[in-house]
């Protein structure tokens, strides 16, 4: 049967039957005109921005009573992960919009549940790599249909870690208090999240502390295909999280 997951919870277990055919939409890249002078057509400008989409995924209420038309409600609302039917591999981020009053589900027996989906679709279970120690490279794949935006975290030592991926640099300098920790530190970790983007560093109790101002140089990026890594620097435990991702 068919079903979707919102946050974890089957569309079966609330009750609801999907009745359509549910198809993922996709996300185009908003491009732009520029107008030259002298030529006769407009150049096309990129500009790297993907718009959210909108997905309308059609049920009937299995038991339409107002008991479990209020557990329906109190589980479908705000933002969270959307799995489709079919597609249990990758989740989207989504946030439900707003669905019909419960006096009018109650009478229909039906209840379309709007969505509006960010870009883009991600891995259920991203590829998490570990980064070879020393000056050559590390070969990652980023299996997605766009570049992928990763989170890179390592066990701090001292000084500074410099990370090189396919030629661009990210130079983390280790603060103070991270030093003066010693071993403490040995299991902290420092993440450089390309997503938000930021970089911190996490303890053993999991507080986390900004240091973007210890940093110089280039979030990481993956283009889809064979990436290229490496770092220098006292580190240890280097891995990548891939954050594979699709249009």
């Amino acid at each position: 049967m068919s079903e979707f997951f919102w946050n974890g919870i089957s569309s079966e277990e609330l009750g609801l039957i999907v009745t359509k055919p549910v198809v993922r939409p996709s996300w185009a890249e908003e491009v732009g005109e520029i107008s030259v002078p002298g030529r006769t057509s407009k150049l096309i400008r990129r500009t790297g921005i993907y718009r959210s989409a909108d997905l309308t995924i059609e049920t009937v209420i299995e038991n339409a009573s107002p008991e479990n038309l209020r557990s329906i409600y109190s589980v479908l609302h705000g933002r969270g992960r959307l799995v489709l039917p079919g597609e249990e591999d990758v989740y989207l981020n989504a946030e439900v919009q707003q669905l019909a009053p419960e006096a009018v589900a109650l009478f229909m027996g039906e209840l379309p549940v709007h969505f509006s989906l960010s870009p883009f679709a991600y891995a259920v279970e991203p590829t998490i790599s570990e980064i070879s120690a020393g000056t050559g490279w590390t070969e990652i794949m980023n299996s997605g249909s766009v570049y992928s935006e990763p989170e890179l975290r390592f066990h701090p030592g001292s000084g500074s870690v410099v990370i090189d991926v396919n030629g661009s640099q990210l130079t983390i300098d280790i603060p103070a208090e991270v030093t003066a920790a010693g071993t403490e530190a040995a299991d902290w970790w420092i993440v450089a999240d390309s997503e938000v983007p930021i970089i911190y560093y996490e303890d053993s109790n999991g507080a986390k502390y900004s240091m973007t101002q210890y940093t110089a140089g280039d979030m990481p990026l993956l283009h889809t295909g064979t990436n290229y890594i490496r770092y220098t620097g006292d580190c240890t435990a280097m891995q990548i999280n891939v954050r594979e991702r699709w249009l």
